[in-house]
């Protein structure tokens, strides 16, 4: 009977001692962590590329848009030479000079102010330079100089028209003329204006003097259809 008492007595003294070993390995455990235990799982690429998140709901990050790049203010700009006009030739030259007053002022800006209208008809008689400049803007521009006798007829007023030169303004090239036969046509007054009926037309002249010196002015159409400037001086 003694010797199973201390055999009993054996057997609970290790099962304490094995109790009291794993109640201070747990504390320590508990405590200090197990290595084991607090280190991250080592992920394999199989396992990383089965954990990659798939497309979701949730919107992704907006990527910036480079933005628009606008031009400078200033940019150069590389313009088309225009072609250079014609030379006038010297014979032509000399009849634009005569008649600038018109060009260059007339024409565009109308009979100056303090200009006194030329009614009396006898006042009007002698010889006139003339010029008529056919179609400015178009094409068949061109300049027709000539000398113009105004003069009382058999049968009314008479109007003598002597071309000499024709001058083609978009090729820059003049041409002489010589007239044997000069046209005559017939004129009347209007209202204070000369009228001048010439190949179907009808041609309406305000006349005036202004310096010391008389000149005339009035726009028609041909029977091509061109605008026509007419101007005289003398």
């Amino acid at each position: 009977m003694k010797h199973k008492g201390a055999f009993f007595r054996f057997i609970l003294l290790a099962v304490d001692l094995i109790l009291a070993v794993w109640i201070i390995s747990s504390y320590r455990k508990a405590t200090a962590g197990d290595p084991r235990e607090t280190m991250p799982p080592v992920q394999t690429a199989k396992d990383r590329t089965t954990e990659m998140p798939g497309p979701s709901s949730a919107q992704a990050p907006a990527t910036k848009t480079p933005a628009a790049q606008t031009p400078p203010a200033s940019v150069p700009v590389t313009e088309k030479p225009s072609p250079a006009r014609p030379e006038v030739p010297a014979r032509a030259a000399e009849e634009l000079a005569r008649f600038s007053w018109y060009l260059d002022g007339v024409m565009t800006a109308g009979v100056p102010a303090g200009s006194g209208q030329i009614t009396d008809l006898p006042s009007l008689f002698g010889s006139w330079k003339a010029l008529l400049y056919v179609d400015p803007e178009g094409p068949a521009a061109r300049m027709l100089f000539a000398d113009v006798l105004l003069d009382a007829g058999q049968s009314g007023f008479a109007a003598v028209y002597d071309e000499y030169l024709n001058y083609d303004v978009r090729r820059g090239t003049a041409e002489e003329r010589f007239s044997q036969d000069s046209p005559v046509y017939s004129f009347t007054q209007e209202e204070g204006l000369i009228c001048v009926s010439a190949d179907g037309q009808t041609i309406y002249l305000y006349f005036y003097e202004y310096g010391g010196r008389q000149y005339a002015s009035g726009v028609f159409q041909s029977s091509a259809g061109y605008p026509v400037f007419a101007a005289l001086a003398r």
